[in-house]
């Protein structure tokens, strides 16, 4: 008698289950599999299904409405519409990853950046930056040739590093440069160029001016890299720092709009003979 009693339960559950479903509007398909599982995973019982009855329902915009789910919605279709804008136009394709000590797409990142902080920068404090380093890790795409949008630009900068500048003595610029020479790596940079003998340091220009070993230097980065990231630990401490509220990737957006079409080369800032 509770045998009959359990089925019978589970049959009026199933049934109800099968008016909600139908009520939905889900597929004859998304029914059978529903009814299936609940079947199973609800008691050991063997059941099987004698028939099986649906409707097909065409599912149109008006099936699909919702006011409050469209408002929820609506922010994220607009920003990823502006995402899909084309900014730009390139007129070479960059990569990180094209020289060993620089790179075509890290010169010309690092070069458009120093041009859109540097006047920020010395519209606020009077100063103007001597030179701009970044970190290869951070670059993580590449620009190819022709139309470029904000999109492209997220995935060659998806993180929200922020501009500084720090202001080093010229014992942490050497340090600096024994950190590029020990890494080997296209870090990004502008503004300075260098030139090793082997692993030697042979010479230095910064702003085309020899290098003064008893002079401060105001240098651009982000926010990470000052904060030691990248194991860039001659930033930490620097004599003086100037936060810039400027998103570096929007700065990218920002320059690239201006110009309208861009291209990016090698020069041998930093070479290796």
């Amino acid at each position: 008698m509770i045998l009959k009693s359990y089925i019978y339960l589970n049959q009026k559950i199933i049934l109800k289950l099968t008016l909600i479903i139908k009520k939905i509007r889900l597929t004859t398909i998304l029914q059978l599999f529903f009814l299936s599982f609940f079947t199973i995973s609800c008691n050991n019982l063997n059941f099987e299904i004698s028939e099986i009855n649906g409707d097909n329902i065409k599912i149109i915009k008006s099936n699909e409405e919702n006011q409050d789910l469209e408002n929820l919605i609506q922010p994220y279709r607009n920003k990823i519409k502006n995402l899909s804008k084309v900014i730009g136009y390139s007129e070479t394709s960059m990569s990180i990853n094209d020289g060993k000590l620089e790179s075509s797409l890290g010169n010309f990142l690092a070069d458009i950046l120093r041009d859109e902080v540097n006047p920020i920068f010395k519209k606020l404090h009077g100063q103007s930056i001597d030179f701009c380093i970044l970190n290869k890790g951070g670059i993580r795409a590449s620009i190819n040739k022709g139309p470029i949008t904000q999109h492209d630009l997220f995935k060659v900068m998806p993180f929200d590093n922020k501009s500084v500048i720090v202001k080093i003595t010229g014992r942490d610029v050497i340090n600096l440069i024994n950190f590029i020479n020990k890494e080997n790596k296209s870090h990004p940079t502008s503004g300075i160029k260098i030139s090793f003998d082997e692993n030697k340091i042979n010479k230095i220009l910064i702003q085309n001016s020899d290098f003064d070993p008893k002079k401060n230097y105001f240098v651009l980065t982000s926010d990470f890299l000052q904060n030691g990231g990248d194991n860039m630990f001659f930033l930490t401490n620097p004599i003086d720092k100037y936060e810039i509220d400027l998103n570096i990737r929007d700065a990218f957006i920002k320059n690239i709009l201006k110009k309208d079409t861009i291209s990016g080369k090698k020069d041998k800032r930093l070479n290796r003979i």
